[in-house]
């Protein structure tokens, strides 16, 4: 990419940033912790996140994550949108994390998608690659 090209992209990506500034989310959990998820304030998830919050029976301006969850991706499994966020945040395509699994691409989507079950033994290899508990994909 040429430098030209190069600050063009930059530049763009700080316009919209600018345009579309992250919602912050704490998370309180159980045993005390606390943690943070930064969601892009996107139109239509900033609309999708009002319909839910607004539905919801929140004391004090907090929920479960459970119930978040339930409301925020309706019909996904929570091992898919795991999956699906983890192989994002490592920065792999799924052709790459396919190929780190011995696995293929398409394998690799209906996994993340919810239409193939996600196995112990997959959860295990998933968890390595990913640095994560192999029991969050199961």
């Amino acid at each position: 990419m040429s430098e030209r090209m190069r600050k063009r992209h930059t530049e763009s990506h700080k316009a919209a940033k600018k345009r579309n500034p992250v919602i912050k989310v704490t998370c309180h959990h159980k045993d005390g912790k606390k943690s943070e998820i930064n969601i892009l304030n996107h139109p239509q998830a900033a609309a999708q996140l009002n319909k839910i919050l607004s539905n919801m029976d929140i004391e004090h301006n907090t929920v479960s994550s459970e119930e978040f969850f339930e409301n925020f991706f309706l019909g996904e499994s929570k091992p898919a949108v795991v999956l699906r966020g983890m192989r994002k945040r490592e920065g792999f395509t799924q052709k790459e994390l396919a190929e780190k699994l011995g696995t293929t691409q398409s394998v690799v989507a209906a996994m993340e998608t919810g239409l193939r079950a996600i196995g112990k033994n997959m959860a295990h290899r998933l968890a390595e690659i990913l640095n994560a508990d192999y029991r969050l994909f199961l």
